[in-house]
């Protein structure tokens, strides 16, 4: 009789834990942002020592190419912090653009409230859209170039390797949270 009760206990255990499974798996995955996730800002120094450890457990640095890679990555994430504040000062638009909202002027709503003909949403732009993308290159050229004058090219090759696997990663994962 005992037997006969705990297999029933057991079978509507799993039935139940299979429709909650069930109600789960209707849902999408919430992201970092819905969960409440906001990644704390790393200093400049705890960022530089982290690429540098993850470069030196990859790439296995000698004690010289350790200290100046982590200069150089030092000097690289002060620029990058740098940059960015910069561009949160100019609202974060290249050329310190103003933000137009997304197309929409103030006061406008998806119905009425709309511009007089010949009126442009958009401000004119002053600066070429490029321009942001070029400096960018060539600050990525120059930073490859120190790159291989510290590692051997047979480190640098499995560097950029992993490096494209990474921009490949983060990039299938901008596409399935854009869907």
């Amino acid at each position: 009789m005992k037997r006969h009760f705990w297999v029933i206990v057991c079978a509507a255990l799993f039935m139940g834990s299979g429709a909650v499974m069930a109600q789960e798996a209707g849902k999408p995955m919430p992201s970092r942002q819905e969960k409440g996730f906001k990644p704390m800002p790393l200093s400049p120094e705890k960022l530089a020592r982290h690429i540098t450890d993850r470069m030196d457990s990859l790439l296995s640095l000698t004690e010289k190419q350790y200290d100046k890679l982590y200069k150089l990555n030092l000097k690289w994430a002060r620029e990058d912090q740098k940059n960015q504040s910069e561009a949160s000062r100019m609202g974060g638009r290249p050329g310190g653009a103003p933000n137009s909202g997304g197309g929409r002027g103030p006061g406008q709503g998806p119905r009425g409230n709309r511009l007089p003909q010949g009126m442009d949403l958009c401000p004119p732009r002053d600066f070429a859209p490029s321009d942001g993308r070029e400096k960018m290159e060539k600050q990525c050229q120059k930073r490859e170039k120190k790159l291989k004058k510290v590692l051997t090219d047979e480190q640098y090759a499995r560097w950029t390797k992993k490096q494209h696997h990474i921009v490949l990663k983060d990039r299938k994962e901008e596409k399935k949270g854009n869907r």
